[in-house]
């Protein structure tokens, strides 16, 4: 704040928060004093008449203000140091002796200097300012920088500081001298403080520092060089070829005119260049290419990123680059390669390229989108909204969704513009897209599907008849047409006369080309509209020019569209009827925005015959030309794509067919139209999209070609008929009706809610999005569903059916399977049938219900619940749970998490495994088989398991219970365990193991068990030997010792063919009986023998 009062010593002001060196200006206005500091902050004051005041600082300077009287005034100064302020108009000011500081303010003011004044400083911003040296001549003077101000000293003990504006220097020789004359080829050096300031260089070559702080340099003329130092500073180089280095901090740097570089470190900090003269260049000398990388802004500026926190926002051409290697390269060079990022808001952008290789993510909001130049790249979300791409149809360009499959797009035409729709509120717009030549264009999708620009093309319909012809972006149906009587004013010279080859047409041309243009509009949305305008667009005006060979007309282009028409003398006859008439409609197509047939990207597909006016006037081959002024069918379905059809021709329900002799190329205004192939003769393929190619038998690389059809764009077919072979139907976005009819057809309906009939046959119907209704008749039918909205229709004996699910799903009456489709978490239920359900590699949870069903959970933790029936349930990958419920059910089990639940007297259940696995004792489970080749094992529960091992060396164990083991292939161990066992060893050396079970029992606990197929032999010798491993059973027995012989503990007696070996566990036929444990079924042997082959394991 000020304060302000009186004293003895007249009037004073205090300044708290400003001090001595931080004041910019003072100005004594119409009696209001102005004080204000480099920040820009002022105080303003009222004092009439001030003639003078102590002004004191924050810093504890206090200085005397003298204020002049104005007009041309003199105030002479005492020899103190004081500060001398003028006034709003001219004012001559001598400071006298002492340090002064003077203040000119408005006016053209003079400073008057003598020698002997000391070191003055002049701070005048304002006016033609005057320096006068009173006893000094130009050669007395020298100049150099002094701080952040020009000094000009004229003695040894004398000086003048300038800040702001002195023009003119007067001398006591009467001779005078601009500034910039004496500073022509003078170097100044100006140096600011730590503060915040702003430093003026003048016409010399400047060297100006900024050092710390916030500061503004500006170079003015000359060749300077600017460094900023430290702050977020402001530079501005001026005229002439400025070196410009903004030093750290974020800096904004610019000039007005030259050759500039602009130097740059790591280190330097997020600046920006703005300047759009000369030829300039950046040079960043501690950085190599490999270190760049270039994003864009949303202004659509480019950034060139050198290190992770140091950039430089272009935003203006910069010419020339040059990096730590000294090269220099052009912008071009600099580019080439390389790819920026441009990332959007989520407001309404717009986007236009900076580099050669853009990647440009508009997201939220509808944005307008150019890549120009280079290979760009747009990427595209779900929520994105309703974005254009504007033109951008050079390079090889790529649109990617990230989250979008490529079965989750729907493609339109809005004229010349491709929408690609998403979502129901995501839409990209190609504009465009009917006219371009490019081939480098392609689509990738999220399920990793990509199309280039030929299946893009294929997809949504144009076909190459369409792709060749059509050259023009322009899709506004209305014209005007024009016959005028004298030139129009745009072919007018300069004085104002026609060009001497013009003459109007004759009024049978008019007639003619009058009916041309009606003819134009009866198949298409054209009008054309009578005007005496030429000038106006989408005008076609049609004269005369006696000097031209031919006729001819404008070629469209993006500025104006519609042309003029002109004949030359060989075209002036009535055209009625003669080899002229197809001039007409040609120049006309011209004017429309049609190339000729031999100009197009898509020319090599055309055939002899199609390259002719039979199939488009815009060929010169007459041959098959018709002679009425007629479009021909390649003519009408370009021009149709382009401006629309005429929705009130063919409006009725119509019906189309195959022409046997040639191809049909079919238009439609309105009604619900019908392509019908039920009197084909070979399998029909009908596509009702705008654009579908549809054929009977084999598809022509040629539409002209016999049982070929095409739908123009723009035209709206609704139902598909096929025939009695296997027809492929294919539906567009509106509810179509699709009858297959006989053979195993395939019917996809797209978009709409639609209708499909598969007729007789094995057919595959596939309703596409919307609430569709499926009815599949006689034969074994695939359905697929996406839409909870979606119906399906079979009766009974009428096939086993199929049902293919993206969604939660219940089999209807009469439908046998079901699989579900994708990755989601879904439900699929079975009804009252013997189902087949699959899952998918989500967590699916599947129910058979009724029937004996097969479930298979396939990737994923499922839940599987058979219900009534005897069913299988495989769970998959995953840890699935398996429910069987009522019935004899097989379980398969891949994962030892798998849970399988079973409740008693629910069936006959067998278990399949290819992991180790124990019967649970909870459920009641009976049989398992493990599968596979891996060793791995299997545990019984006590319910009399039957257990079946795989190729592997396993390990089966009985439990409780009369249990049958049987070890497969493979070196296996059978433990029958408690009660009366079946082993069954198959191939390989298999071991049944005795354990001790009950210390008390006489067999340890262990049955009485049968091995079906044991094998005698050497098991040193014999791969398939069999043992038998009682060590667990004797009782101090030391196997090679003399205290007890095997023999004391085991016996073996013949009974019949059989082998029956009876065990005395302590040897001593005492405590423990010899009692059997195990016969050996068909094996005749001894003990001795078993022994010395060495079969017992003890």
């Amino acid at each position: 704040m000020v304060t302000y009062g009186n004293d003895q010593n007249g009037l004073w002001l205090k300044f708290d928060n400003f001090t001595s060196n931080d004041i910019r200006q003072i100005e004594y206005i119409n009696n209001v004093l102005y004080v204000t500091n480099y920040s820009g902050t002022y105080y303003s004051l009222n004092f009439n008449s001030l003639a003078k005041a102590r002004m004191i600082f924050s810093d504890g300077v206090e200085k005397q203000v003298l204020f002049t009287s104005g007009g041309n005034g003199l105030n002479i100064s005492t020899a103190n140091s004081e500060w001398i302020v003028g006034t709003n108009s001219v004012d001559q000011i001598s400071s006298g002796a002492g340090n002064d500081r003077l203040f000119g303010g408005v006016g053209d003011d003079i400073y008057q200097f003598s020698k002997g004044d000391g070191i003055d400083k002049v701070t005048d911003y304002s006016g033609n300012n005057t320096i006068q040296f009173m006893a000094s001549n130009l050669a007395d003077l020298s100049i150099q920088g002094n701080g952040s101000n020009l000094e000009v000293k004229y003695s040894d003990t004398d000086a003048v500081l300038i800040e702001g504006n002195v023009s003119n220097f007067k001398f006591l020789d009467g001779t005078t001298a601009t500034l910039d004359q004496l500073l022509t080829n003078k170097t100044i050096t100006l140096t600011g403080t730590k503060g915040n300031e702003t430093i003026n260089g003048f016409a010399s070559n400047d060297i100006i520092n900024g050092l710390e702080g916030n500061d503004t340099l500006n170079g003015n003329a000359g060749n300077d060089t600017l460094n900023g130092g430290a702050g977020d500073d402001r530079l501005y180089g001026g005229t002439g070829n400025d070196l410009t280095v903004g030093g750290t901090g974020n800096d904004w740097l610019a000039s007005g005119g030259g050759d500039d570089t602009y130097q740059f470190s790591k280190g330097d900090g997020n600046d920006t260049i703005n300047d759009y003269s000369g030829k300039n260049t950046i040079q960043i000398t501690d950085v190599s290419a490999k270190d760049i990388t270039f994003t864009t802004n949303a202004n659509n500026e480019l950034v060139i990123n050198y290190s992770a926190t140091d950039s430089i926002t272009l935003k203006a051409y910069i010419n020339n680059y040059i990096l730590s290697d000294g090269v220099v390269q052009t912008y071009q060079q600099f580019l080439t390669g390389k790819t920026a990022t441009w990332n959007g808001t989520d407001n309404a952008d717009n986007f236009s390229g900076t580099l050669p290789n853009d990647v440009i993510t508009g997201g939220k909001g509808n944005d307008t989108l150019n890549g120009r130049e280079g290979d760009d790249t747009y990427r595209f979300s779900l929520g994105d909204g309703i974005d254009t791409i504007n033109g951008d149809y050079s390079g090889n360009n790529t649109i990617v969704f990230t989250d979008v499959k490529s079965t989750d797009v729907q493609y339109s035409f809005d004229k010349t513009t491709l929408n690609i729709q998403y979502s129901d509120s995501d839409i990209v717009k190609l504009t465009g897209y009917l006219a371009s030549n490019n081939k480098n264009f392609s689509i990738q999708f999220a399920d990793g599907v990509t199309i280039d620009r030929a299946q893009l093309d294929t997809t949504v319909g144009v076909n190459y008849w369409v792709r060749a012809l059509v050259a023009t972006t322009n899709s506004n149906p209305d014209f005007k047409y024009i016959f005028p009587s004298t030139a129009p004013d745009y072919l007018l010279d300069a004085n104002g006369q026609a060009p001497a080859w013009w003459s109007p047409f004759s009024q049978a041309q008019q007639d003619f080309m009058t009916q041309v243009y009606q003819k134009a509009s009866e198949f298409s949305a054209l009008t054309f509209t009578l005007t005496d305008n030429a000038s106006q667009l989408n005008t076609v005006a049609a004269y005369r020019n006696s000097t031209a060979a031919t006729a001819y007309a404008q070629y469209p282009s993006g500025a104006f569209v519609g042309s003029d028409v002109a004949f030359g003398p060989d075209f002036w006859f009535d055209p009625a009827g003669t080899w002229v008439t197809a001039s007409y409609p040609h120049e006309l197509g011209h004017a429309l925005g049609l190339r000729h047939t031999f100009e197009g990207s898509t020319i090599s597909s055309f055939s002899d015959e199609e390259d002719t006016r039979k199939w488009s006037v815009m060929s010169y081959d007459r041959t098959g030309m018709s002679y009425d002024g007629s479009f021909a069918p390649f003519d009408v379905a370009a021009l149709q794509a382009i401006y629309g059809v005429n929705s009130s021709a063919r409006a009725g329900n119509d019906s189309y067919v195959f022409d046997s002799t040639k191809g049909v190329l079919i238009w439609d205004g309105a009604g619900v139209d019908t392509i019908n192939a039920s009197n084909a003769t070979q399998a029909a393929t009908i596509d009702l999209n705008q654009g579908g190619w549809s054929y009977i038998g084999e598809k022509s690389p040629h539409i002209s070609s016999a049982n070929q059809l095409s739908i123009n764009l723009g035209t709206q077919i609704e139902n598909a008929i096929g025939g009695s072979y296997d027809d492929i139907l294919v539906g567009n976005n509106l509810s179509n009706r699709l009858e297959g009819g006989a053979g195993n057809d395939t019917l996809k309906g797209n978009w709409g809610d639609d209708v499909l009939l598969g007729g007789a046959g094995n057919d595959t119907l596939d309703g596409g999005k919307g609430a569709d209704s499926l009815i599949g008749g006689t034969g074994d039918d695939t359905y697929y569903v996406d839409n909870v909205g979606d119906s399906i229709v079979e009766n009974v004996a009428e096939g086993n059916d199929k049902v293919i699910s993206d969604i939660n799903y219940t089999l209807g009456d009469n439908l046998e399977n079901l699989t579900l489709n994708g990755a989601d978490n879904l439900n699929g239920n079975g009804n009252t049938l013997n189902n087949l359900i699959i899952g998918n590699a989500g967590n699916n949870i599947l129910n058979g219900y009724a029937g004996n069903d097969t479930l298979n959970g396939g990737a994923g933790n499922d839940t599987l619940d058979g219900g009534a029936g005897n069913d299988t349930l495989d769970g998959g990958i995953g840890i699935d749970t398996l429910i069987g419920g009522l019935g004899d059910d097989i379980y398969y089990v891949d994962n030892v998490n798998d849970v399988i639940v079973e409740k008693i007297n629910e069936g006959f259940e067998t278990v399949n495994s290819t992991v180790s696995y124990a019967l649970d004792s909870g459920n009641a489970l009976n049989n398992l088989n493990l599968l596979g080749t891996d060793n791995i094992d299997g545990t019984g529960n006590g319910n009399g398991n039957t257990i079946v091992g795989n190729s592997g060396n396993n390990i089966l164990s009985g439990g409780t219970n009369n249990d049958v083991l049987n070890g497969g292939t493979g070196n296996d161990i059978l433990n029958g365990g408690k009660d009366n066992d079946t082993l069954i060893g198959g191939l390989g050396s298999d071991t049944a193991l005795y354990k001790l079970l009950n210390t008390n029992d006489v067999t340890g606990g262990n049955g009485a068990d049968v091995w079906k197929d044991f094998k005698v032999g050497n098991t040193l010798t014999d791969s398939e030997a069999d043992k038998i491993d009682i060590s667990e059973l004797l009782i101090n027995y030391a196997n090679g010792s003399t205290v007890n012989s095997i023999f004391s503990y085991l016996s073996l007696d013949l009974n019949g063919n059989n082998s029956i070996l009876s065990i005395d566990r302590d040897g001593a036929g005492t405590v423990y009986n010899s009692t059997s444990f195990l016969t050996l079924n068909n094996v005749n042997t001894t003990l001795n023998t078993l022994w010395d082959n060495h079969q017992i394991l003890v």
